[in-house]
């Protein structure tokens, strides 16, 4: 399902993006639901989820009109410009939502995707972690060959025959949009470089101290690994910067940084010279990937490019948005349709279908009514998080559980400015690395609730 998602043009086409919702929907279920034996469901984080999927339907929920001018003037008001049939009174009876079909497609994504990842989360402590790992880092050495190619040809044709009717001079490999491409990447290399990392750390604990055996693990089978996990990181880098993407490649500077201090932490484990070889390997990818690309495309795009005012118009609409919709907002993926009648340029301007802030957007669509329980999911998947690496006592599974945080971080902060985690294929990732990043170590003796951790 993550390569389905990717391949797919990202699966933003109907064709695409159901059957994945289908899917992903279907493996949680199945998780929840089967093997008695793996690790309890979490239910603060499934608890969460499932205020803000009841949140979201409830803008699905049609209400009398005389209710909808009560509790939220500018949907009636909206919705007497837009809807003949509303205006006429020929229907009295409306959703919240402005555009109740694109509100349900945002909520069979995200009730697919949470069902993923907490279903995910069950069963990962029984499984071997590390194969996962690779897994997405095949797929994203295959969608960066994809991206080099690509670009290098200068096609405006996904795989050589699709053309998007939406700007096709912003496609890069299999996506539709750079910036979209680059958030995927943005999620991928840390889980990727977490693997090597783990490698790292199997290596100090079973390696003597002594430099034959030393030189001798370069022949072993983490070292083959390491190897692996940075090749693959390596890839997927180059593609991100060729992509010129300023906050895909702002964001991956931020994220080698990150994993670089973690890895001169004493709980990185093992000898200082093992730790120094990891900050080395992670320093050496990203200088060695503007070694490879030159630095002067990247300094260009950052020199000339129209930078944060372009954005402006959208963030002031969705500001528009929020003022006017405050408690329930306009609907969760209504944010094209409000463009129409907020829209903060002239007429005849670009037309703005997101807002380039997905925490702006998500203000404007849901309100207090879904942004309130949003932000409590949100930290509560956070402390998770937190509870979790504290009480790791693998290294490898401390690790590759870091990659899937960092990983999070890295597409949290790209929301500020794009909008990548509207793109399904993206979304699934997303609910891949939360399983990752939140799952139950799978050694029983050593399992401690959320309750004993912060004892401890």
């Amino acid at each position: 399902m993550i390569a389905w998602g990717a391949f797919a043009f990202g699966a933003v086409y109907p064709w695409a993006y159901w059957p994945l919702f289908a899917a992903t929907a279907a493996i949680g279920i199945l998780h929840l639901k089967g093997d008695r034996s793996a690790a309890p469901v979490n239910t603060a984080v499934a608890g969460a989820f499932a205020v803000v999927a009841a949140a979201v339907a409830l803008q699905l929920v049609p209400l009398p009109q005389a209710v909808i001018a009560v509790v939220s003037p500018a949907t009636d008001a909206l919705l007497r410009q837009q809807d003949l049939g509303y205006a006429s009174g020929l229907f009295t009876w409306h959703p919240l939502s402005i555009d109740p079909h694109s509100t349900r497609i945002a909520l069979a994504a995200f009730v697919s995707s949470s069902l993923l990842a907490v279903g995910l989360a069950r069963v990962l402590g029984r499984v071997n972690l590390a194969a996962l790992g690779f897994g997405i880092a095949a797929i994203g050495l295959v969608l960066a060959i994809f991206g080099v190619v690509q670009r290098s040809t200068g096609t405006l044709k996904i795989y050589g025959f699709w053309s998007p009717v939406h700007q096709p001079y912003q496609i890069y490999g299999p996506f539709v949009n750079k910036n979209h491409f680059a958030g995927w990447m943005l999620m991928a290399i840390p889980v990727t470089l977490g693997l090597a990392c783990a490698g790292l750390a199997s290596a100090a604990r079973t390696t003597r101290s002594d430099w034959r055996s030393r030189v001798l693990w370069f022949a072993s089978r983490d070292a083959n690994h390491i190897v692996w996990a940075t090749i693959c990181a390596f890839a997927m880098s180059v593609a991100l910067v060729l992509t010129l993407s300023r906050s895909g490649i702002l964001v991956f500077f931020l994220t080698m940084l990150m994993i670089a201090a973690l890895l001169m932490r004493r709980r990185a484990g093992g000898h200082w010279a093992l730790r120094a070889l990891g900050v080395a390997i992670v320093l050496m990818l990203a200088l060695g990937v503007f070694a490879l690309t030159g630095l002067e495309p990247v300094a260009r795009r950052f020199a000339t490019g129209p930078g944060l005012s372009g954005r402006q118009f959208g963030w002031f609409g969705a500001i528009r948005i929020a003022r006017a919709f405050p408690i329930t907002g306009s609907g969760i993926n209504t944010y094209k349709t409000a463009m129409l009648f907020y829209s903060t340029r002239a007429p005849d301007g670009p037309y703005w279908d997101a807002a380039h802030d997905d925490y702006l957007q998500i203000a404007s669509e849901g309100g207090l009514l879904v942004g309130v329980p949003l932000v409590i999911a949100i930290l509560l998947v956070a402390r998770e998080i937190r509870w979790r690496l504290r009480e790791d006592y693998d290294n490898r599974t401390y690790w590759i559980r870091v990659g899937a945080a960092i990983g999070m971080v890295g597409i949290a902060v790209q929301e500020l400015v794009d909008f990548s985690l509207q793109i399904p294929g993206n979304v699934v990732l997303l609910a891949v690395l939360c399983a990752v990043a939140t799952h139950t170590p799978g050694n029983p003796r050593r399992l401690r609730t959320p309750v004993e951790a912060a004892r401890r």
